[in-house]
């Protein structure tokens, strides 16, 4: 907390009515001056510019300061200009979306979040994209969460109706479907806004590609859609925020090559979204994806040195917006696959075991599907057949739980030796790199750190 805060919060304390004492009063004038709108608009337009001229993850120990302030406003609406208020609740809500929820300010940034809507609300202001940073904050913790799913609702319902943010709210939704293994109740979503006009039609488009590569059904429909999604790249100047969606197309096209065992073409369509989405987006949550898929292709690949160097970035990242669900899973599952890649496949098994607990802990079922087909694939090169039996009822609890529970059983059926082929290429490494036509080998990492 910053020596300002703490002043105004002794002061307004020992400025207690009907005490007749000198140090009190002037204390109570202090105060007074302290909580005048030129003060608050000092501290405010401090605070947006702040966050306008750094990188978020440059702003992660300073959390505490923006959750006091909101809070401090709400406590004394008298010194606000809502026009000032409206900037720096959406600069607090890209904060508290990208950088998660940090240990020592838990509480009171989910604090000042409800303050900060109750306050938008008591001056008939947009509360939309607090609740989606809310449920964004949220999501940090818990892939499946009734209280995240709560405020994707309300983020909803005080949205007007095919309006921008009404749009936004309906992708926030589609990717809260996704992670709890959802997926037609994600394309439903994601087709809903496709009638905003052409703006929409790329999200539209790109979310509904993404949802059915995440199916791992019918991957050719994903890739059209994907391919149609970027055909909006032509419009990125003009609205920056389609740079999202497009860089997003183009990272799951990758996905898709990669899968093919088209290495080169995979790396190429990954640098080609980092570079979309570096001039047109600041997502801690996106750049660890970027990097964790990176490294994965690149153990795919047989180069396992660059491979880590891009699951450490991962891994920092993570810490940065402090994510403890499916985002740290899946960095810590990388890890794993990498340790099987090089030569030590049992202490990846205990890795991936403690990864597959904690993505039930967490709701994120088909990490936890996931983690089963990279077990299998472990057992089968371990030649470990006895716990073949114990893996197969553990992959049917799994099922049952999660991906059985949202999903057909042929469908659930038809993605398992997808993901069987994907664990497999990953961890093995150097041995499959001779099946790989010579055009889509990769030698060396093409990215700006080891260019």
């Amino acid at each position: 907390m910053t020596v300002i805060s703490m002043t105004v919060i002794s002061m307004t304390a020992a400025a207690e009515p009907g005490v007749d004492d000198p140090v009190r009063r002037w204390q109570a004038r202090i105060a007074r001056r302290a909580l005048s709108p030129e003060r608050w608009v000092a501290r405010t337009t401090q605070l947006i510019e702040l966050t306008r001229h750094s990188h978020i993850a440059e702003l992660a120990g300073q959390m505490g300061d923006y959750a006091f302030w909101i809070g401090f406003t709400a406590r004394h609406p008298d010194a606000v200009i809502p026009s000032l208020l409206s900037q720096l609740v959406e600069q607090f809500a890209r904060l508290t979306a990208n950088l998660g929820r940090g240990q020592e300010h838990d509480g009171n940034v989910l604090r000042a979040l409800d303050e900060a809507i109750a306050l938008q609300l008591r001056l008939g202001a947009a509360t939309t994209d607090l609740f989606l940073a809310k449920a964004a904050y949220l999501r940090a913790e818990h892939a499946e969460s009734p209280t995240r799913l709560a405020a994707l609702r309300a983020a909803v319902a005080h949205a007007k109706p095919g309006s921008s943010a009404w749009g936004d709210a309906m992708i926030a939704i589609c990717w809260y479907r996704l992670d709890v293994s959802h997926y037609r109740s994600a394309i439903r979503a994601a087709r809903a806004i496709r009638e905003l006009g052409d703006r929409y039609a790329c999200a539209s488009l790109a979310w509904e590609g993404v949802a059915r590569f995440t199916s791992l059904h019918n991957l050719d429909r994903a890739e059209g859609l994907l391919r149609q999604a970027c055909r909006h790249e032509d419009r990125i100047d003009a609205d920056p925020e389609i740079g999202q969606w497009v860089a997003m197309a183009y990272h799951y096209l990758a996905r898709i090559a990669e899968l093919r065992g088209h290495h080169r073409t995979s790396m190429e369509l990954y640098l080609c979204g980092q570079r979309i989405a570096a001039s047109n987006r600041e997502s801690l949550h996106a750049d660890t994806f970027e990097q964790l898929r990176i490294a994965e292709l690149l153990m795919a690949a047989g180069l396992f040195t660059p491979a880590r160097d891009h699951l450490d970035r991962a891994y920092a990242l993570v810490r940065t917006f402090s994510d403890r669900s499916s985002a740290r899973l899946q960095v810590d599952l990388g890890y794993a696959t990498l340790q099987a890649a090089t030569g030590d496949p049992r202490q990846a098994v205990r890795a991936i075991h403690h990864a597959r607990r904690r993505a039930r802990s967490v709701g994120f079922w088909r990490g936890e599907l996931l983690c089963h087909g990279y077990l299998l694939a472990l057992t089968i090169r371990l030649r470990a057949f006895r716990h073949l039996p114990g893996l197969a009822i553990g992959i049917l609890a799994s099922a049952l739980g999660g991906e059985l529970r949202r999903n057909s059983l042929p469908k659930l059926i038809a993605r398992i030796p997808v993901l069987l082929r994907i664990a497999i290429r990953r961890m093995s490494g150097r041995r499959r790199t001779s099946r790989t036509p010579e055009a889509e080998r990769l030698t060396a990492c093409a990215c700006d750190l080891h260019a």
